[in-house]
C-alpha cells in the first residue's frame, strides 16, 4: 500500500491509500468513527485477487488535516467523492470502478450513487447505516437541532462503541488502541447527514446500476429486517442481497473475511467479464 494525496476542487488534500494491481478498481468509503486504516487488511486481500483498491479518509477523519468530526455542508463530501473518482478515472482510463461503503460509508456511497450514478459501474453496500438500530439519544438530537446553526462546531458524541463492531480479539484491541478513530461529530455534521439523506436517499430506488447489499447476521448497529425491505424496493435489474451468518457488524474484522472477500470479488468479476 502506498499513501497519496488527491487534491479536491477547493484545494484541500484528501489522504488516500492505494493498493495497486492490474484489475478493476474498488473505491472504499469508511464509516463515521473509522478511517481507511480499518480496511487495510481486506484491501490487501482484494489486491491479491487482482483488484486495484483505493480508500480515502473523509475530511476531519483519520489522516485528514481538516477539523476533526466537522463538515460545513454535505455537498463538500459529495464533491470530494466526485474528485477522488475523477482522479482515479484519469489515472486508470478504461477500468471499471465499483464504489464500496461500510457502515456510515455505505450511507455516503448510496447517497453519492443517487447523485451521480454515471460515475460508477456498480455499488457495494456492506452493513450500510441506512436503516439502523442505534441512534442518538433524545438529548443529543435536541442538541443537534439547537446548535447546528448557533454553535455548529459543538462536539456531540456518536452513539457507537467498540464492542459493536467485532468479537475478534485482535481487532477489539486494534479499535481500543486506535488514536485516529472519531468519537464525536459536530452539530453541523449531524445536520448535514440528515440534509444529505433528504436530498438524495430516495433517488437510489430508481437507479439501474448493479447493487450488492451485504449484511451481517449478528449486527448490533444495522436493522437487517429493515435493510432487506429497503433492498427489495430497489428497481435496478441487477441487485444482490447476501447475509453472512455468525458475523458482527464490521465484516472486514470477521474471522471468515476470506469468504467475504471471495464473494465480493466473484460478484464484481461476473459483472465485468463481458463489459
Amino acid at each position: 500500500m502506498r499513501l497519496d494525496q488527491i487534491k479536491a476542487r477547493d484545494g484541500v488534500e484528501i489522504p488516500c491509500g492505494i493498493w495497486d494491481a492490474e484489475g478493476d478498481i474498488i473505491l472504499y468509503m469508511h464509516g463515521i468513527e473509522s478511517h481507511m486504516g480499518w480496511f487495510a487488511d481486506m484491501a490487501g486481500k482484494l489486491q491479491d485477487d487482482g483488484f486495484c483498491v483505493y480508500a480515502f479518509d473523509r475530511r476531519g477523519s483519520g489522516l485528514s488535516k481538516e477539523e476533526r468530526g466537522h463538515i460545513a455542508s454535505y455537498r463538500i463530501l459529495i464533491n470530494d467523492i466526485s474528485d477522488v473518482i475523477g482522479s482515479i478515472r484519469r489515472d486508470y482510463p478504461g477500468r471499471h470502478l465499483f464504489l464500496m461503503g461500510v457502515c456510515g460509508g455505505g450511507r455516503f456511497a448510496a447517497d453519492f450513487a443517487s447523485f451521480a450514478p454515471e460515475a460508477i459501474d456498480g455499488l457495494i453496500l456492506v452493513s450500510p447505516a441506512i436503516k439502523t438500530k442505534v441512534t442518538l439519544p433524545l438529548a443529543s438530537k435536541v442538541d443537534v437541532l439547537l446548535n447546528s446553526f448557533i454553535s455548529p462546531k459543538k462536539k456531540i458524541p456518536t452513539p457507537l462503541n467498540g464492542d459493536m463492531f467485532t468479537k475478534n480479539e485482535r481487532y477489539i484491541k486494534f479499535i481500543k488502541n486506535d488514536t485516529l478513530s472519531l468519537h464525536h461529530l459536530t452539530a453541523r455534521f449531524y445536520r448535514e447527514l440528515i440534509m444529505m439523506d433528504m436530498a438524495l436517499a430516495k433517488k437510489i430506488f430508481s437507479l439501474d446500476i448493479p447493487i450488492l447489499t451485504v449484511l451481517a447476521e449478528d449486527d448490533a448497529i444495522i436493522n437487517n429486517d429493515a435493510m432487506v425491505k429497503w433492498h427489495e424496493k430497489l428497481k435496478t435489474s441487477d441487485k444482490t442481497l447476501k447475509l453472512f451468518t455468525g458475523c458482527c457488524h464490521f465484516l472486514p474484522f470477521q474471522e471468515n473475511v476470506d469468504e467475504i472477500v471471495s464473494f465480493i470479488a466473484d460478484w464484481i468479476k461476473i459483472r465485468t467479464r463481458h463489459r
